[in-house]
């Protein structure tokens, strides 16, 4: 998995009354999900590494944050 493995993470392409959650560690203490918004589009090609446009956005408890930090892809070994 690329997202960071601590908190919540949810993806919302603006599919009415769905959202996706992708990355959730068991017992975290973060208080509020990071929700990772825009076109579907938008989202795959970020999650992809590519560069997008519109960029998604990223809000948590109402306030505009930074993108998650995508890690490396992962490796078969």
């Amino acid at each position: 998995m690329r997202l960071p493995t601590g908190g919540l993470i949810e993806l919302d392409a603006f599919e009415p009354g769905v959202r996706y959650v992708v990355a959730a560690a068991p017992g975290c203490e973060q208080t509020a999900p990071v929700t990772v918004t825009g076109p579907l589009t938008s989202i795959t090609g970020w999650l992809a590494g590519r560069e997008v446009r519109p960029l998604p956005l990223a809000t948590s408890a109402g306030q505009t944050v930074d993108l998650p930090d995508l890690g490396p892809w992962p490796s078969r070994r």
